[in-house]
Protein backbone atom coordinates (compact mmCIF):
# COMPACT_ATOMS: atom_id res chain seq x y z
CA UNK A 1 0.00 0.00 0.00
CA UNK A 2 1.61 3.14 -1.06
CA UNK A 3 0.13 5.65 2.70
CA UNK A 4 0.38 9.06 0.46
CA UNK A 5 -1.65 7.86 -2.37
CA UNK A 6 -4.24 6.24 0.22
CA UNK A 7 -4.20 9.77 2.17
CA UNK A 8 -5.19 11.93 -1.17
CA UNK A 9 -7.82 8.80 -1.75
CA UNK A 10 -9.11 9.51 1.78
CA UNK A 11 -9.56 13.37 0.94
CA UNK A 12 -11.75 12.14 -1.50
CA UNK A 13 -14.01 10.20 0.34
CA UNK A 14 -12.89 6.49 -0.33
CA UNK A 15 -13.70 4.33 2.91
CA UNK A 16 -11.04 1.62 1.33
CA UNK A 17 -8.34 4.33 1.30
CA UNK A 18 -9.12 5.30 5.00
CA UNK A 19 -9.29 1.50 5.97
CA UNK A 20 -6.16 1.06 4.31
CA UNK A 21 -4.47 3.92 6.58
CA UNK A 22 -6.69 2.80 9.73
CA UNK A 23 -5.04 -0.72 9.24
CA UNK A 24 -1.79 0.85 8.89
CA UNK A 25 -1.62 3.13 11.04
CA UNK A 26 -4.72 2.55 13.66
CA UNK A 27 -2.39 0.58 16.47
CA UNK A 28 0.37 3.62 16.30
CA UNK A 29 -1.70 6.23 16.40
CA UNK A 30 -4.14 4.95 19.40
CA UNK A 31 -0.58 4.09 20.99
CA UNK A 32 1.13 7.52 20.06
CA UNK A 33 -2.16 9.31 22.21
CA UNK A 34 -2.14 6.52 24.99
CA UNK A 35 1.33 7.45 25.75
CA UNK A 36 0.92 11.43 25.77
CA UNK A 37 -3.05 11.62 26.80
CA UNK A 38 -2.39 8.37 29.57
CA UNK A 39 -5.59 8.14 29.19
CA UNK A 40 -7.60 4.98 27.22
CA UNK A 41 -10.70 7.07 26.18
CA UNK A 42 -9.42 9.77 25.51
CA UNK A 43 -6.49 8.05 23.84
CA UNK A 44 -9.54 6.64 21.73
CA UNK A 45 -11.46 10.12 20.96
CA UNK A 46 -7.98 11.32 19.90
CA UNK A 47 -6.96 8.24 18.04
CA UNK A 48 -10.95 8.68 16.31
CA UNK A 49 -10.79 12.48 15.46
CA UNK A 50 -6.75 11.92 14.16
CA UNK A 51 -8.38 9.48 11.28
CA UNK A 52 -11.35 12.49 10.66
CA UNK A 53 -8.85 14.65 9.92
CA UNK A 54 -6.74 13.05 7.95
CA UNK A 55 -9.52 12.95 5.84
CA UNK A 56 -10.96 15.96 5.80
CA UNK A 57 -7.16 17.80 5.68
CA UNK A 58 -5.48 15.24 3.22
CA UNK A 59 -6.41 17.72 0.30
CA UNK A 60 -3.82 20.13 0.99
CA UNK A 61 -1.37 17.44 2.27
CA UNK A 62 1.82 17.17 0.09
CA UNK A 63 2.60 14.23 -1.21
CA UNK A 64 6.10 14.29 -1.05
CA UNK A 65 5.98 13.95 3.05
CA UNK A 66 6.08 11.36 4.93
CA UNK A 67 2.68 10.26 5.39
CA UNK A 68 3.25 8.28 8.93
CA UNK A 69 4.69 11.58 10.03
CA UNK A 70 1.97 13.76 9.07
CA UNK A 71 -0.75 11.25 10.03
CA UNK A 72 1.36 11.04 13.58
CA UNK A 73 2.36 14.62 14.01
CA UNK A 74 -1.67 15.36 13.71
CA UNK A 75 -2.18 12.96 16.90
CA UNK A 76 0.61 14.54 18.73
CA UNK A 77 -0.21 18.02 18.46
CA UNK A 78 -4.39 16.91 19.43
CA UNK A 79 -3.51 15.08 22.19
CA UNK A 80 -1.31 17.86 23.81
CA UNK A 81 -3.29 20.16 22.57
CA UNK A 82 -6.09 18.44 23.97
CA UNK A 83 -4.82 18.11 27.37
CA UNK A 84 -4.69 22.01 27.65
CA UNK A 85 -7.77 22.13 26.62
CA UNK A 86 -10.54 23.74 29.53
CA UNK A 87 -13.49 21.78 27.97
CA UNK A 88 -11.64 18.33 28.01
CA UNK A 89 -9.59 18.60 30.97
CA UNK A 90 -12.70 19.08 33.04
CA UNK A 91 -14.03 15.86 31.65
CA UNK A 92 -13.98 12.47 33.63
CA UNK A 93 -12.21 11.22 30.70
CA UNK A 94 -9.37 12.32 31.03
CA UNK A 95 -8.64 10.63 34.71
CA UNK A 96 -9.81 7.04 33.11
CA UNK A 97 -6.85 4.45 33.39
CA UNK A 98 -5.38 2.31 31.16
CA UNK A 99 -6.38 -1.33 32.67
CA UNK A 100 -5.72 -3.65 29.87
CA UNK A 101 -2.28 -2.80 29.44
CA UNK A 102 0.81 -5.47 30.06
CA UNK A 103 2.96 -5.01 32.22
CA UNK A 104 6.05 -4.30 29.64
CA UNK A 105 3.85 -1.70 28.22
CA UNK A 106 2.27 -0.57 31.17
CA UNK A 107 6.30 0.01 32.06
CA UNK A 108 6.93 2.03 29.08
CA UNK A 109 3.65 4.25 29.83
CA UNK A 110 4.49 5.08 33.47
CA UNK A 111 7.86 3.87 34.32
CA UNK A 112 9.86 6.09 32.10
CA UNK A 113 10.69 9.57 32.46
CA UNK A 114 9.54 12.46 30.41
CA UNK A 115 9.17 11.71 26.79
CA UNK A 116 11.19 8.75 26.63
CA UNK A 117 8.02 6.31 26.29
CA UNK A 118 7.12 8.15 23.56
CA UNK A 119 9.68 7.78 22.03
CA UNK A 120 10.13 3.72 22.35
CA UNK A 121 7.07 3.31 21.78
CA UNK A 122 6.95 5.20 18.62
CA UNK A 123 9.62 3.27 17.59
CA UNK A 124 7.82 -0.37 18.08
CA UNK A 125 4.52 0.71 16.25
CA UNK A 126 5.53 2.88 13.34
CA UNK A 127 8.35 3.03 10.92
CA UNK A 128 9.45 6.15 11.76
CA UNK A 129 13.04 7.53 11.26
CA UNK A 130 14.34 8.51 15.03
CA UNK A 131 14.96 12.49 13.00
CA UNK A 132 11.25 12.06 12.72
CA UNK A 133 10.37 10.73 16.47
CA UNK A 134 12.55 13.12 17.76
CA UNK A 135 10.74 16.32 15.83
CA UNK A 136 7.21 14.59 17.14
CA UNK A 137 8.57 14.91 20.40
CA UNK A 138 10.12 18.54 19.96
CA UNK A 139 13.76 17.30 20.63
CA UNK A 140 17.31 17.48 18.53
CA UNK A 141 17.56 15.05 15.96
CA UNK A 142 20.35 13.43 17.42
CA UNK A 143 18.65 13.19 21.10
CA UNK A 144 15.93 10.37 19.67
CA UNK A 145 18.42 7.51 19.24
CA UNK A 146 20.11 7.93 22.68
CA UNK A 147 16.59 8.18 24.58
CA UNK A 148 15.48 4.92 22.78
CA UNK A 149 18.44 3.23 24.13
CA UNK A 150 17.96 4.24 27.22
CA UNK A 151 14.33 3.59 27.56
CA UNK A 152 14.90 -0.04 26.46
CA UNK A 153 17.61 -0.10 29.02
CA UNK A 154 15.38 0.73 31.62
CA UNK A 155 12.80 -1.64 30.64
CA UNK A 156 15.00 -4.64 30.82
CA UNK A 157 15.83 -3.26 33.81
CA UNK A 158 12.45 -3.56 35.38
CA UNK A 159 12.21 -7.60 34.65
CA UNK A 160 15.51 -9.65 34.35
CA UNK A 161 13.00 -11.93 31.91
CA UNK A 162 12.87 -9.00 29.06
CA UNK A 163 16.20 -9.01 26.51
CA UNK A 164 16.78 -5.56 25.32
CA UNK A 165 16.74 -7.00 21.45
CA UNK A 166 13.10 -8.74 21.73
CA UNK A 167 11.53 -5.14 23.93
CA UNK A 168 10.36 -3.34 20.68
CA UNK A 169 8.72 -6.81 19.04
CA UNK A 170 7.04 -7.35 22.15
CA UNK A 171 5.55 -3.63 23.07
CA UNK A 172 4.47 -3.70 19.53
CA UNK A 173 2.11 -6.88 19.90
CA UNK A 174 1.15 -5.44 23.11
CA UNK A 175 0.05 -2.46 21.73
CA UNK A 176 -2.59 -3.92 19.23
CA UNK A 177 -3.60 -5.98 21.76
CA UNK A 178 -4.29 -3.57 24.04
CA UNK A 179 -5.86 -1.48 20.84
CA UNK A 180 -10.00 -1.32 20.58
CA UNK A 181 -10.85 -1.86 17.14
CA UNK A 182 -12.27 1.75 16.45
CA UNK A 183 -12.82 2.53 12.64
CA UNK A 184 -17.09 2.21 12.76
CA UNK A 185 -16.62 4.89 15.46
CA UNK A 186 -14.52 7.01 12.74
CA UNK A 187 -17.02 6.24 10.08
CA UNK A 188 -20.04 7.43 12.03
CA UNK A 189 -19.55 10.75 12.29
CA UNK A 190 -20.79 11.14 16.13
CA UNK A 191 -18.93 14.28 17.76
CA UNK A 192 -15.69 13.30 19.60
CA UNK A 193 -14.93 14.49 23.06
CA UNK A 194 -12.08 16.47 21.06
CA UNK A 195 -13.59 17.96 17.82
CA UNK A 196 -13.22 21.67 18.84
CA UNK A 197 -9.38 21.19 19.69
CA UNK A 198 -6.65 22.29 17.01
CA UNK A 199 -4.33 20.11 15.58
CA UNK A 200 -2.03 23.03 15.23
CA UNK A 201 0.95 23.32 17.47
CA UNK A 202 -0.59 25.73 20.09
CA UNK A 203 0.70 24.78 23.06
CA UNK A 204 4.48 23.72 21.82
CA UNK A 205 7.04 26.03 22.77
CA UNK A 206 9.44 26.59 20.07
CA UNK A 207 12.63 25.49 22.52
CA UNK A 208 13.85 22.29 21.27
CA UNK A 209 14.73 19.66 24.01
CA UNK A 210 18.57 18.14 24.04
CA UNK A 211 19.80 15.50 26.30
CA UNK A 212 23.81 15.03 27.44
CA UNK A 213 24.11 11.16 27.93
CA UNK A 214 26.71 12.23 30.88
CA UNK A 215 24.33 13.83 32.27
CA UNK A 216 20.26 14.66 32.05
CA UNK A 217 20.45 17.13 34.86
CA UNK A 218 21.85 19.74 33.24
CA UNK A 219 19.43 22.70 32.95
CA UNK A 220 18.49 23.53 29.14
CA UNK A 221 20.47 26.65 29.31
CA UNK A 222 23.42 24.67 30.70
CA UNK A 223 22.91 22.01 27.39
CA UNK A 224 22.22 25.26 24.85
CA UNK A 225 25.53 26.90 25.89
CA UNK A 226 27.17 23.64 25.69
CA UNK A 227 25.89 22.68 22.08
CA UNK A 228 26.44 25.92 20.42
CA UNK A 229 30.22 25.67 22.04
CA UNK A 230 30.01 22.02 20.35
CA UNK A 231 29.00 23.49 17.05
CA UNK A 232 31.29 26.26 16.67
CA UNK A 233 34.33 23.95 17.62
CA UNK A 234 33.10 21.27 14.80
CA UNK A 235 32.45 24.71 12.42
CA UNK A 236 36.06 25.18 13.20
CA UNK A 237 37.50 21.61 12.47
CA UNK A 238 35.46 21.67 9.20
CA UNK A 239 36.85 24.79 8.17
CA UNK A 240 40.47 23.85 8.29
CA UNK A 241 39.48 20.36 6.48
CA UNK A 242 37.75 22.55 3.73
CA UNK A 243 40.63 25.07 3.60
CA UNK A 244 42.75 22.47 3.15
CA UNK A 245 40.91 20.78 0.19
CA UNK A 246 40.50 23.99 -1.50
CA UNK A 247 44.00 24.60 -1.77
CA UNK A 248 45.16 21.49 -2.69
CA UNK A 249 42.21 21.19 -5.62
CA UNK A 250 41.01 24.69 -6.27
CA UNK A 251 42.07 24.32 -10.17
CA UNK A 252 40.22 21.26 -10.51
CA UNK A 253 37.18 22.60 -8.38
CA UNK A 254 36.92 25.73 -10.03
CA UNK A 255 36.83 23.74 -13.53
CA UNK A 256 34.37 21.43 -12.41
CA UNK A 257 31.98 24.20 -10.60
CA UNK A 258 32.19 25.71 -14.33
CA UNK A 259 31.18 22.51 -16.30
CA UNK A 260 28.05 21.54 -13.81
CA UNK A 261 27.13 25.17 -13.19
CA UNK A 262 23.78 25.14 -15.36
CA UNK A 263 23.96 20.94 -15.49
CA UNK A 264 20.57 19.06 -13.87
CA UNK A 265 22.36 15.37 -14.52
CA UNK A 266 25.61 14.59 -14.12
CA UNK A 267 26.18 11.39 -16.61
CA UNK A 268 26.07 8.11 -14.67
CA UNK A 269 25.33 9.70 -11.54
CA UNK A 270 22.63 11.66 -9.23
CA UNK A 271 20.65 14.43 -10.03
CA UNK A 272 21.62 17.44 -8.20
CA UNK A 273 17.99 18.68 -8.43
CA UNK A 274 14.98 18.27 -5.90
CA UNK A 275 11.71 18.46 -8.13
CA UNK A 276 8.78 18.37 -6.42
CA UNK A 277 6.79 15.37 -6.39
CA UNK A 278 3.16 15.91 -6.44
CA UNK A 279 0.75 18.02 -8.13
CA UNK A 280 2.33 21.66 -7.73
CA UNK A 281 5.56 23.04 -7.07
CA UNK A 282 4.10 26.34 -6.70
CA UNK A 283 5.70 28.12 -9.67
CA UNK A 284 5.60 31.73 -9.79
CA UNK A 285 7.87 34.88 -10.90
CA UNK A 286 9.01 38.03 -9.16
CA UNK A 287 12.03 40.49 -10.49
CA UNK A 288 11.80 38.57 -14.19
CA UNK A 289 12.94 35.31 -12.60
CA UNK A 290 10.89 32.06 -12.48
CA UNK A 291 10.70 30.98 -8.49
CA UNK A 292 9.66 27.27 -7.28
CA UNK A 293 9.52 25.35 -4.27
CA UNK A 294 11.94 22.30 -4.02
CA UNK A 295 10.64 18.48 -3.04
CA UNK A 296 13.21 18.36 0.33
CA UNK A 297 12.70 22.14 0.99
CA UNK A 298 14.50 24.99 -0.78
CA UNK A 299 13.36 27.57 -2.87
CA UNK A 300 14.88 27.88 -6.79
CA UNK A 301 15.25 30.59 -9.02
CA UNK A 302 15.39 30.42 -12.78
CA UNK A 303 16.50 33.32 -14.91
CA UNK A 304 15.32 33.07 -18.31
CA UNK A 305 17.68 35.76 -19.73
CA UNK A 306 20.87 33.33 -18.06
CA UNK A 307 19.46 30.33 -18.53
CA UNK A 308 20.80 29.93 -15.08
CA UNK A 309 19.04 27.88 -11.96
CA UNK A 310 20.12 28.65 -8.18
CA UNK A 311 18.81 27.65 -5.11
CA UNK A 312 18.56 30.70 -3.24
CA UNK A 313 16.97 29.00 -0.11
CA UNK A 314 17.73 25.44 1.59
CA UNK A 315 15.18 25.09 4.27
CA UNK A 316 11.70 23.29 4.42
CA UNK A 317 9.03 24.70 1.96
CA UNK A 318 5.23 24.56 1.88
CA UNK A 319 3.30 26.83 -0.17
CA UNK A 320 4.89 29.86 -1.91
CA UNK A 321 3.57 32.95 -3.28
CA UNK A 322 4.70 36.51 -4.04
CA UNK A 323 3.82 40.50 -3.77
CA UNK A 324 5.99 41.04 -6.72
CA UNK A 325 9.29 41.94 -4.63
CA UNK A 326 9.40 39.78 -2.10
CA UNK A 327 8.51 35.26 -1.68
CA UNK A 328 5.95 34.21 1.52
CA UNK A 329 5.64 30.55 2.28
CA UNK A 330 4.97 28.18 5.11
CA UNK A 331 7.95 26.31 6.76
CA UNK A 332 8.76 23.84 9.52
CA UNK A 333 5.97 24.09 12.08
CA UNK A 334 3.13 25.61 9.72
CA UNK A 335 5.13 28.77 10.38
CA UNK A 336 4.93 31.70 8.09
CA UNK A 337 8.00 33.55 6.30
CA UNK A 338 9.47 35.70 3.68
CA UNK A 339 12.67 36.56 2.01
CA UNK A 340 14.39 38.52 -0.49
CA UNK A 341 14.31 37.01 -4.23
CA UNK A 342 18.11 36.82 -4.04
CA UNK A 343 17.79 34.67 -1.24
CA UNK A 344 18.39 37.47 1.46
CA UNK A 345 16.42 38.97 4.47
CA UNK A 346 14.90 35.91 5.80
CA UNK A 347 11.82 37.02 8.61
CA UNK A 348 9.48 34.87 10.16
CA UNK A 349 6.20 37.32 10.33
CA UNK A 350 4.06 36.11 12.97
CA UNK A 351 3.94 33.57 15.79
CA UNK A 352 0.62 31.81 14.69
CA UNK A 353 0.67 28.77 11.94
CA UNK A 354 -1.02 28.99 9.02
CA UNK A 355 -1.74 27.30 5.37
CA UNK A 356 -2.87 28.46 2.15
CA UNK A 357 -1.87 30.95 1.79
CA UNK A 358 -2.67 34.13 -0.86
CA UNK A 359 -1.32 37.58 -1.45
CA UNK A 360 -3.29 40.04 -2.76
CA UNK A 361 -4.20 43.77 -2.50
CA UNK A 362 -0.65 44.40 -0.27
CA UNK A 363 -1.65 42.09 2.29
CA UNK A 364 -0.81 38.20 2.93
CA UNK A 365 -4.04 36.23 3.80
CA UNK A 366 -3.97 32.92 4.97
CA UNK A 367 -5.50 30.06 6.85
CA UNK A 368 -5.16 29.96 10.86
CA UNK A 369 -6.16 26.79 13.23
CA UNK A 370 -9.73 28.63 13.58
CA UNK A 371 -10.27 30.84 10.63
CA UNK A 372 -8.28 33.22 7.58
CA UNK A 373 -6.66 35.94 8.91
CA UNK A 374 -4.34 38.62 7.01
CA UNK A 375 -1.42 40.56 7.89
CA UNK A 376 0.37 43.43 6.03
CA UNK A 377 3.21 42.24 3.88
CA UNK A 378 6.38 43.28 6.79
CA UNK A 379 4.51 40.82 9.24
CA UNK A 380 3.04 41.68 12.96
CA UNK A 381 5.14 42.41 16.31
CA UNK A 382 2.40 40.35 18.02
CA UNK A 383 -0.37 38.26 17.15
CA UNK A 384 -2.85 40.59 18.33
CA UNK A 385 -2.20 42.63 15.85
CA UNK A 386 -3.28 40.05 12.72
CA UNK A 387 -6.84 41.06 10.87
CA UNK A 388 -9.43 38.42 11.62
CA UNK A 389 -11.28 37.75 8.34
CA UNK A 390 -13.28 34.59 9.20
CA UNK A 391 -13.20 32.83 12.44
CA UNK A 392 -15.12 29.45 12.69
CA UNK A 393 -17.92 29.66 15.12
CA UNK A 394 -19.00 26.65 14.06
CA UNK A 395 -16.97 22.82 15.12
CA UNK A 396 -18.72 21.86 11.04
CA UNK A 397 -17.45 24.88 9.53
CA UNK A 398 -16.16 23.84 5.73
CA UNK A 399 -12.35 23.12 5.38
CA UNK A 400 -10.11 26.33 3.98
CA UNK A 401 -7.83 24.50 0.73
CA UNK A 402 -7.39 27.51 -0.88
CA UNK A 403 -8.37 31.33 -0.86
CA UNK A 404 -8.81 33.68 -2.75
CA UNK A 405 -9.13 37.78 -2.67
CA UNK A 406 -10.24 39.58 -6.07
CA UNK A 407 -9.85 43.19 -7.00
CA UNK A 408 -12.40 44.67 -4.84
CA UNK A 409 -10.97 43.12 -1.83
CA UNK A 410 -14.13 40.45 -1.55
CA UNK A 411 -12.73 37.16 0.05
CA UNK A 412 -13.52 33.62 -1.31
CA UNK A 413 -12.24 30.16 -0.32
CA UNK A 414 -13.09 26.59 -1.45
CA UNK A 415 -14.55 23.45 1.04
CA UNK A 416 -12.91 20.76 -0.59
CA UNK A 417 -14.61 17.48 0.08
CA UNK A 418 -16.22 19.45 2.82
CA UNK A 419 -17.97 21.19 -0.18
CA UNK A 420 -18.23 24.50 -2.08
CA UNK A 421 -17.42 28.02 -2.49
CA UNK A 422 -18.17 30.37 0.01
CA UNK A 423 -17.18 33.80 0.24
CA UNK A 424 -16.94 35.95 3.47
CA UNK A 425 -19.39 38.10 3.83
CA UNK A 426 -18.97 39.79 6.94
CA UNK A 427 -15.46 40.15 8.49
CA UNK A 428 -13.93 39.53 12.61
CA UNK A 429 -16.25 39.14 15.16
CA UNK A 430 -19.40 37.95 13.81
CA UNK A 431 -18.33 36.47 10.35
CA UNK A 432 -20.24 35.33 7.80
CA UNK A 433 -20.55 32.93 5.19
CA UNK A 434 -22.07 33.15 1.61
CA UNK A 435 -22.31 29.40 -0.31
CA UNK A 436 -21.75 30.31 -3.83
CA UNK A 437 -21.25 26.83 -5.36
CA UNK A 438 -22.01 23.96 -3.42
CA UNK A 439 -20.11 21.02 -4.69
CA UNK A 440 -16.80 19.87 -4.15
CA UNK A 441 -14.01 22.30 -5.20
CA UNK A 442 -10.15 22.21 -4.21
CA UNK A 443 -7.90 24.54 -6.08
CA UNK A 444 -9.16 27.71 -7.70
CA UNK A 445 -8.39 31.07 -9.12
CA UNK A 446 -9.13 34.56 -10.96
CA UNK A 447 -9.96 34.78 -14.73
CA UNK A 448 -10.71 37.85 -15.59
CA UNK A 449 -12.58 38.62 -12.30
CA UNK A 450 -14.49 35.65 -12.05
CA UNK A 451 -13.39 32.58 -10.16
CA UNK A 452 -11.72 29.69 -12.06
CA UNK A 453 -11.91 26.37 -10.80
CA UNK A 454 -12.77 22.47 -11.78
CA UNK A 455 -15.37 19.96 -10.95
CA UNK A 456 -16.87 16.87 -11.82
CA UNK A 457 -19.56 17.53 -14.29
CA UNK A 458 -22.05 15.81 -16.38
CA UNK A 459 -18.66 14.85 -19.37
CA UNK A 460 -16.46 14.04 -16.45
CA UNK A 461 -13.72 16.48 -14.86
CA UNK A 462 -14.77 19.94 -16.26
CA UNK A 463 -13.49 23.85 -15.47
CA UNK A 464 -15.72 26.07 -14.58
CA UNK A 465 -15.96 30.15 -14.58
CA UNK A 466 -18.07 31.91 -12.21
CA UNK A 467 -20.04 35.04 -12.23
CA UNK A 468 -19.37 35.76 -8.03
CA UNK A 469 -22.26 38.53 -8.64
CA UNK A 470 -24.89 36.60 -9.96
CA UNK A 471 -23.80 33.53 -8.16
CA UNK A 472 -23.80 31.01 -11.64
CA UNK A 473 -21.07 29.03 -13.12
CA UNK A 474 -20.81 28.07 -16.76
CA UNK A 475 -18.87 25.32 -18.16
CA UNK A 476 -15.52 26.51 -19.94
CA UNK A 477 -15.33 25.40 -23.52
CA UNK A 478 -19.27 26.52 -23.84
CA UNK A 479 -20.29 29.71 -26.03
CA UNK A 480 -22.91 32.51 -23.61
CA UNK A 481 -24.73 34.70 -25.32
CA UNK A 482 -24.29 38.18 -23.16
CA UNK A 483 -26.70 40.87 -21.89
CA UNK A 484 -26.55 44.33 -22.68
CA UNK A 485 -23.59 44.60 -19.80
CA UNK A 486 -21.62 42.03 -21.35
CA UNK A 487 -22.61 39.22 -19.28
CA UNK A 488 -23.22 35.69 -19.68
CA UNK A 489 -26.56 34.53 -20.02
CA UNK A 490 -26.46 31.21 -18.32
CA UNK A 491 -29.13 29.54 -19.95
CA UNK A 492 -28.19 30.20 -23.67
CA UNK A 493 -25.13 27.57 -23.87
CA UNK A 494 -24.38 26.10 -27.01
CA UNK A 495 -20.80 23.99 -28.05
CA UNK A 496 -18.56 21.15 -26.69
CA UNK A 497 -17.18 21.36 -23.30
CA UNK A 498 -13.36 21.88 -23.41
CA UNK A 499 -12.81 18.70 -21.53
CA UNK A 500 -9.65 19.08 -18.78
CA UNK A 501 -8.04 16.27 -16.45
CA UNK A 502 -7.85 18.56 -13.88
CA UNK A 503 -4.37 18.31 -13.62
CA UNK A 504 -2.83 21.86 -14.62
CA UNK A 505 -4.68 25.11 -16.27
CA UNK A 506 -3.80 28.59 -16.35
CA UNK A 507 -5.48 31.93 -17.01
CA UNK A 508 -3.07 34.20 -19.42
CA UNK A 509 -5.34 37.39 -20.05
CA UNK A 510 -8.45 36.85 -21.98
CA UNK A 511 -7.34 33.17 -22.80
CA UNK A 512 -7.11 29.74 -21.03
CA UNK A 513 -4.28 27.35 -21.16
CA UNK A 514 -4.98 23.56 -20.17
CA UNK A 515 -4.02 20.22 -20.68
CA UNK A 516 -7.03 18.30 -21.67
CA UNK A 517 -8.50 15.89 -24.65
CA UNK A 518 -11.34 14.54 -26.28
CA UNK A 519 -13.81 12.44 -25.16
CA UNK A 520 -14.88 9.78 -27.44
CA UNK A 521 -18.24 8.19 -27.64
CA UNK A 522 -16.80 5.18 -26.16
CA UNK A 523 -15.19 7.15 -22.90
CA UNK A 524 -12.12 6.87 -24.32
CA UNK A 525 -9.49 9.85 -24.76
CA UNK A 526 -7.83 10.89 -27.71
CA UNK A 527 -6.07 14.33 -28.51
CA UNK A 528 -4.21 14.49 -25.06
CA UNK A 529 -2.42 17.98 -25.15
CA UNK A 530 -1.93 21.54 -24.20
CA UNK A 531 -5.05 23.63 -25.27
CA UNK A 532 -5.99 27.18 -25.56
CA UNK A 533 -9.35 28.68 -25.10
CA UNK A 534 -10.62 32.30 -25.49
CA UNK A 535 -13.28 34.25 -22.75
CA UNK A 536 -16.59 32.69 -23.64
CA UNK A 537 -15.34 30.82 -26.88
CA UNK A 538 -16.33 26.88 -27.57
CA UNK A 539 -13.54 27.12 -30.02
CA UNK A 540 -10.67 25.47 -28.01
CA UNK A 541 -7.02 24.85 -30.08
CA UNK A 542 -4.81 22.13 -29.81
CA UNK A 543 -1.33 23.64 -29.26
CA UNK A 544 0.89 20.25 -28.33
CA UNK A 545 -0.31 17.18 -28.40
CA UNK A 546 1.07 15.01 -25.54
CA UNK A 547 1.25 11.03 -26.20
CA UNK A 548 -0.60 9.19 -23.35
CA UNK A 549 2.35 7.12 -22.50
CA UNK A 550 4.52 10.20 -21.88
CA UNK A 551 4.30 12.56 -19.03
CA UNK A 552 1.50 14.78 -18.48
CA UNK A 553 1.25 18.44 -16.96
CA UNK A 554 0.60 18.83 -13.30
CA UNK A 555 1.06 22.80 -13.30
CA UNK A 556 1.15 25.74 -15.61
CA UNK A 557 2.12 29.28 -15.37
CA UNK A 558 1.89 31.50 -18.23
CA UNK A 559 4.21 35.21 -18.40
CA UNK A 560 1.91 36.17 -22.09
CA UNK A 561 4.80 34.70 -23.80
CA UNK A 562 6.46 31.66 -22.70
CA UNK A 563 3.86 28.70 -21.12
CA UNK A 564 6.09 26.78 -17.53
CA UNK A 565 5.09 23.33 -17.97
CA UNK A 566 5.92 21.16 -14.87
CA UNK A 567 5.67 17.14 -15.69
CA UNK A 568 5.53 14.44 -14.10
CA UNK A 569 4.72 10.58 -14.45
CA UNK A 570 3.34 10.83 -10.75
CA UNK A 571 5.57 7.85 -9.36
CA UNK A 572 7.73 8.86 -5.89
CA UNK A 573 10.78 7.83 -7.78
CA UNK A 574 9.86 8.68 -10.94
CA UNK A 575 10.27 11.12 -13.50
CA UNK A 576 10.14 15.33 -13.74
CA UNK A 577 10.64 17.83 -15.93
CA UNK A 578 9.89 21.37 -16.64
CA UNK A 579 10.30 23.26 -19.93
CA UNK A 580 9.00 26.83 -21.18
CA UNK A 581 7.41 26.93 -24.44
CA UNK A 582 7.05 29.73 -26.75
CA UNK A 583 3.45 30.43 -26.65
CA UNK A 584 3.46 30.90 -30.76
CA UNK A 585 5.76 28.31 -31.31
CA UNK A 586 5.62 25.14 -29.25
CA UNK A 587 8.75 23.43 -31.18
CA UNK A 588 10.61 26.01 -29.66
CA UNK A 589 11.19 25.41 -26.52
CA UNK A 590 13.45 25.96 -22.90
CA UNK A 591 14.21 22.50 -21.02
CA UNK A 592 14.99 23.98 -17.74
CA UNK A 593 15.36 20.48 -15.71
CA UNK A 594 14.78 16.61 -16.73
CA UNK A 595 15.77 14.24 -13.96
CA UNK A 596 14.43 10.98 -12.49
CA UNK A 597 13.63 11.68 -8.86
CA UNK A 598 15.84 10.15 -6.31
Amino acid sequence: MNLEYSIVGAAKNSEEDLRAIYDEMGTGVYTLALSLTRSRKLAREVAVETFRRVARYGVTFDTDMDGQYWIADICAQLSRNSLKDPRVSASSVTKEQVENASALLGDALFGLGGDRGTMVLLKAVTTLKNADIASLCGYYSGSAAAEIRRGIANLAAKDESREKKEILTQLKKDAAAACPDYFDRILDGSPTLVSHVSHEAMYLSEELNSFSAEDEAESVSERETKRKAECRALRIRVAAVILGILLLGGVVAAILISASKNKNRQPGGETNLNVQYGNTIDMLFAEGKLYYRGVDGGIFAYDPAAGSLDKIYDGAVRELVTDGTRLYFRSDRSKLFSINTDGSGLKQLCSRSGTTLCFAEGRLYFSGSDGIYSMPPEGVADDADLTAVYLEEVEDAPSRNRIVVNGEGRVFFSGGADKGIYEVTAFGEGTALTLLYFDEVYYMTLWDGRLLFDGLGTGGIEMYVMDVDAKKAAVVGYKYDVDGDGKPIYDSASGEAALSYSAAYCPDGDRLWYEGYVLGEDGSRRDIGIYVIGRNSDQSRLALAIPEDQLHVTEMLSDGSTLYCFYSDGKPEGERKLVAYDQNDFSRLKEIFDVRRQ
